[in-house]
């Protein structure tokens, strides 16, 4: 098997080269690893803050459904049940 002294060359060459800049382009990979982390936590905290004012207003939603907040009831009945629904009955 004849070798094939141009070949070998360009080999060590590339090899060389790439050797050389692995250790010049790994700030750059960090800084990019680290960018793009700190844009994935910024992601998912807005998500959580948006996540967070759904389930508000669903909550909001649901207790005017049932009768809990509204202008019906102006100041919270004390020991009201879910029978009377914040009205009040007569004695």
């Amino acid at each position: 098997m004849k070798i094939h002294v141009g070949s070998f060359l360009l080999g060590v060459v590339v090899g060389a080269t790439g050797a050389t800049l692995a250790k010049r382009l790994r700030p750059v990979g960090v800084e990019l690893l680290s960018l793009g982390y700190r844009f994935a936590d910024a992601a998912q905290t807005r998500l959580a803050m948006g996540r967070e004012a759904l389930e508000d207003a669903v909550a909001e939603a649901k207790a005017r459904a049932r009768g809990f907040l509204g202008e019906e009831t102006p100041e919270p009945l004390v020991g009201a049940t879910p029978e009377h629904n914040g009205k009040r009955t007569a004695a």
